[in-house]
């Protein structure tokens, strides 16, 4: 209806804060307003915030300071559209030496693949502590996969650069040499 809220949060988790901080607006008679963040136990309820002139609880200020440099550096990087770009460059770098090779298996649809999370197995799976120990050694760690799922995974959130994922192709082309 005309005289609706809607609110709309963005920055959940790592992306682009510590947990515990929304970044919400809100939209009120067609305008959108700053409402600032809030913590999450009471994200879902602004009329406890409004009531009490914002003075509910502390609000979480290292959370938001964090939040405030993340945001300084994604508009010094060019903005969200030019972070998507990179993205998707990134995940694409990733995903096309994966499709490439037998050694390595991505088990998701093309359809469904993540730009942020690129699970992936090798094709023996004895081989994984060594490509762990390897990838530690050149300088990447937290490649293991989730322990519901097994195998590796690559997490290129924004901080991830480009330079970073080829540097995780590059290892595994040589690691498959060695192991083919």
């Amino acid at each position: 209806s005309r005289n609706a809220s809607y609110i709309n949060r963005i920055g959940r988790r790592r992306v682009v804060h510590r947990i515990g901080v929304s970044v919400g607006f809100v939209i009120h008679h067609g305008r959108r307003r700053w409402v600032g963040f809030a913590k999450q136990i009471v994200a879902d309820n602004y009329k406890t915030h409004a009531d009490a002139d914002s003075m509910h609880n502390t609000p979480p200020t290292y959370a938001i300071y964090i939040a405030g440099l993340v945001f300084q550096w994604l508009k010094a990087k060019g903005g969200l559209a030019a972070m998507e770009q990179t993205n998707i460059a990134k995940a694409n770098t990733l995903y096309s030496y994966l499709d490439s090779t037998a050694f390595y298996n991505n088990p998701v649809d093309k359809a469904d693949r993540s730009r942020m999370n690129i699970p992936f197995t090798l094709k023996d799976e004895a081989l994984d502590e060594a490509f762990l120990a390897g990838a530690k050694k050149a300088g990447m760690l937290q490649l293991k996969g989730h322990r519901s799922v097994g195998g590796m995974r690559a997490s290129m959130y924004n901080a991830m650069s480009l330079e970073g994922v080829q540097h995780l192709v590059n290892y595994m082309r040589e690691f498959e040499q060695q192991h083919a």
